[in-house]
């Protein structure tokens, strides 16, 4: 699990940020040029605090009890044996190693894939940083596999309850949003107008106020 940051840790002949994961008493540096692919902010290491990682030593000196370790030589050696073995549609299970506002990014046996905030639940997430931490465990579907271009889509909403199914329930023959949506017609068109004026401009208040930018207009 990376831990903390090692600030400008002199490397062959440069400064560079490196993750710190702990095995017993042993101190591991991961560079971040080793640590993710295209990226050598420290920004980076920070939003992957508490991720559990795989990573292979490179280097190892006993008398600073330091070792040098790359998580992408890990990460390449375990996709080329776990990655061939998978088949779109297959349930895995992939472990979340950095969250974002509207995405968050997997491990998925050694490849990194940013999942949606739009495939992970059934639900308009606002932010996924208030549901999913690093570290956790998600179970998910794999909607597309194109290994020979890399490209790869993971969707968890399969195993999220749908809210909006209870709205297709069988209630006498219809369906309970006809149900409703007859109710309200009828109520509705008996009230004056003044009084159905005041309940619109109360309902938009209330949905325009409450979600976040996302705007619904009742007529």
């Amino acid at each position: 699990m990376i831990t903390g940051i090692e600030d400008e840790y002199y490397l062959k002949n440069e400064h560079i940020s490196c993750a710190i994961v702990w095995y017993y008493d042993i101190k591991i540096l991961i560079p971040v040029n080793l640590l993710v692919q295209k990226s050598t902010s420290k920004s980076i290491i920070r939003g992957m605090l508490g991720a559990e990682i795989d990573f292979i030593v490179l280097e190892y000196d006993s008398i600073s009890n330091i070792a040098i370790a790359s998580r992408i030589d890990a990460m390449e050696l375990r996709s080329n044996i776990e990655i061939p073995k998978l088949k779109q549609n297959d349930t895995i299970q992939v472990r979340i190693i950095a969250v974002g506002v509207k995405h968050i990014l997997v491990d998925m046996y050694g490849k990194e894939v940013i999942i949606k905030a739009q495939n992970l639940q059934h639900i308009y997430i606002v932010n996924c940083k208030d549901i999913y931490k690093v570290g956790e465990y998600l179970r998910v579907k794999i909607k597309k596999l194109d290994i020979s271009n890399n490209v790869y889509e993971l969707s968890a909403k399969e195993f999220e309850e749908n809210p909006g199914k209870i709205w297709d329930s069988n209630i006498f023959g219809k369906s309970l949003y006809e149900l409703v949506n007859e109710g309200l017609h009828n109520k509705l068109y008996r009230m004056p107008n003044d009084a159905r004026t005041k309940i619109k401009e109360t309902i938009e208040r209330i949905i325009n106020d409450g979600c976040n930018g996302l705007i619904c207009i009742i007529l």
